[in-house]
């Protein structure tokens, strides 16, 4: 960005789905000619369909000749009163004044609405993976009772006992992580080159904070799969562990 600064022959441009210019690109405005600097995935200005450069102020004046053009955008905190909108509006005199607070607040709702139920769905499989990896594990360890019987009667202490299903449940873990992350993270990549990537632009990057997260409820999902059928099994007697 810093080579658009001053009077420069370099400008940037915001990315538009229909109308992309690329880094390296050369425009010609009357006798001039300008080079894309670097591209911004949003911006002032930035509407589908046209392409919007954006240049320092001074080459704005070399190249046009005009002076005095300003554009001035204010954010409001929330619960604002009227009449702080109405002392905007008469500062701004004879220039144009645009009030999108209501489109703004209609698009804050809508993507409150679609973040709720995508986390929504997201805690409902979250939840049915935790019940899963309990119920692979609890079933696992109730189809070996006679042989954890077994092991016990020829003397395997419980802690031993606890580490074999700890083994399983972490060889299922691992697994599962693996293909997981394989499958999850290609359908990652290409929904969000399809959707955000294509309309909006930016780079993908690998979600490190998700694929922890998805990691820390793996672990503590095994962690409390083993614990309920190692116990549960460490405090019968092993007559009745054979005989069950």
């Amino acid at each position: 960005m810093s080579k658009a600064y001053g009077d420069s022959g370099y400008a940037m441009t915001v990315f538009a789905q229909d109308s992309r210019l690329d880094v390296g690109d050369r425009i010609e405005l009357g006798s001039a000619e300008l080079e894309i600097a670097c591209a911004a995935s949003e911006g002032i200005g930035s509407v589908s369909g046209s392409a919007v450069v954006v240049c320092s102020e001074e080459t704005f004046e070399r190249l046009v000749g005009a002076r005095g053009y300003m554009a001035v955008y204010v954010v409001l905190e929330k619960g604002a009163s009227e009449e702080t909108v109405d002392k905007i509006r008469r500062i701004s005199g004879d220039g144009v004044f645009s009030n999108r607070r209501e489109e703004m607040g209609e698009m804050h709702g809508s993507y409150w609405v679609f973040r709720i139920a995508a986390y929504g769905f997201l805690t409902i499989i979250s939840l049915i993976t935790v019940l899963n990896i309990m119920n692979s594990i609890s079933m696992s360890v109730s189809a070996r009772t006679r042989q954890y019987g077994a092991m016990r009667a020829v003397g395997m202490e419980s802690r031993q006992m606890t580490r074999m299903i700890a083994a399983e449940a972490a060889a299922y873990a691992v697994c599962g992580m693996a293909v997981g992350l394989v499958l999850g993270l290609a359908l990652h990549y290409l929904i969000y080159e399809k959707l955000i990537i294509t309309h909006f632009g930016g780079a993908w990057n690998v979600p490190f904070a998700a694929v922890g997260s998805v990691a820390l409820l793996v672990f503590v999902s095994c962690v409390v799969a083993v614990y309920a059928p190692a116990k549960r099994i460490g405090g019968m007697v092993i007559t009745d562990v054979i005989n069950e």
